[in-house]
Order: structure tokens, then sequence, then C-alpha cells
């Protein structure tokens, strides 16, 4: 049975391609009849860097379809796009680089503080990109020891489990890091009370812990030179 799948699905007969000779051939006869301003005013707004939850995927898709690559390919050996050992190479990765972003975080007093704390180490940002004279947690800082402690554990376990499962011990330890931290920081609750960011942090868990189980029950989470 042929996999569906979105790669180079054929357009319907009557639409035309763009990057075909055809389709040149349309836009330039356009273009010289000035039948291409809605063109213009469309290709303007294209961007993929402005929201930063989307820039990251919205810059794949772009640079996955202009290069004609289907995610699904495997790519050198084992290595896909979207394989799960190339998830087990991201995990301390995307763990190290969200420690790294709360040092900016931290620096800048960008409004990811906590809440107001009288404890010993509280500090205020007075001078921050979103400033408060009153001392609070410094949750930036506490993202950032506990998401690089992460990122090390990670990196020294890469090698001792079966594909995927690292990725997924990821999903667990950065989902529950953010949904604890979350009780001390400034976000609004949205329902049950809980915060949007504790929501979605829970989504992540719940999904490392379903991924987990799943594994364990296709032949266990340690990889074959590590013993089961």
């Amino acid at each position: 049975m042929t996999q569906k799948s979105l790669y180079r699905r054929p357009l319907p007969d009557e639409l035309i391609p763009f990057a075909s000779e055809e389709g040149r051939r349309v836009f330039r006869e356009a273009l010289a009849t000035g039948h291409m301003e809605g063109f213009f005013a469309v290709s303007e707004q294209f961007h993929t860097q402005a929201d930063p939850a989307f820039c990251g995927l919205g810059s794949l898709v772009v640079a996955l379809n202009a290069l004609e690559i289907d995610p699904g390919r495997l790519w050198k050996g084992p290595w896909r796009w979207f394989s799960e050992e190339l998830l087990d190479c991201c995990a301390p990765l995307l763990a190290l680089g969200y420690a790294i972003g709360r040092i900016g975080c931290q620096v800048s007093g960008d409004g990811d503080y906590g809440k107001a704390w009288d404890g010993p180490w509280a500090m205020a940002y007075p001078d921050g990109e979103i400033p408060t004279t009153e001392e609070v947690h410094p949750t930036p800082i506490y993202e950032t020891l506990a998401m690089g402690a992460l990122a090390v554990l990670l990196f020294r376990r890469r090698d001792a489990y079966r594909p995927g499962v690292l990725f997924a011990f990821y999903l667990v330890a950065a989902g529950a890091e953010r949904f604890l931290v979350e009780f001390l920081r400034r976000n609004d609750v949205v329902a049950a009370g809980l915060t949007a960011p504790q929501l979605e942090s829970l989504a992540l868990l719940v999904a490392g812990l379903v991924w987990l189980a799943l594994a364990a029950r296709r032949g266990g989470l340690r990889s074959a030179a590590a013993g089961t």
C-alpha cells in the first residue's frame, strides 16, 4: 500500500506551477501588462521571522519547499529530516538553546521574571525592558540552571537509549520544568487555575510520557549497546 504524502503532490490540471517555464512566461506577461499589482502587495507581507513561535517552522517549510526536499526522504544513512535519530540529536541542543535564551531574558529584564519575593536572592529589574523596582523571583536564572543541567544530562546519555527515547525524555523534562516554574511567574491564569504556558507544558509532558510508554512496550528504552 502506497503511503500517502503531501510531498510533491501534483497540482490540478487547471493550475500552472509558478516556477515552471509556462508559469514564468505568464508572470512576465502579467507584469508587462500591469496585472501584477496585487502580487507585490501580497509578497510584501511574506515573512517567517516575525513571530518567535512560528519562525523556525516557517523557515524550515520555506527552505524545504524551495529545495524540493521530501522531509520523509532518507538522507545519508539513517538520517532523514524528521527521523527519531535527528530528534535525539536535537534534544540536548534544544535544552541548551533554551538555557541560553533565558540568559538574554535575565539580562534584558523583559518581563519573564517572577512574582514578588523577599528571599535571599530576590532582585529587582529597574532598568529592564519591562522595569520593576519590586524584588521578585529571578525565574530566568532558575530556568537557565535547570535547562542547562538538562542539556548536560541529555548529552551524556545520548547513546544510552533507543532512537527517539532521548527526545521523549526531553519533552517530559522540559514540560515539567516550565510547568513548575510558572507557579513563580506572573502569567495570567486561563483555565483550571493554570496559565497558558502550563497547559502547553502539560501537553509536552503527556506526549513525552506516552512516547516513553509506547517505546517501552515495543522493545524497551535502552539501546542494545547500553543493555536492556
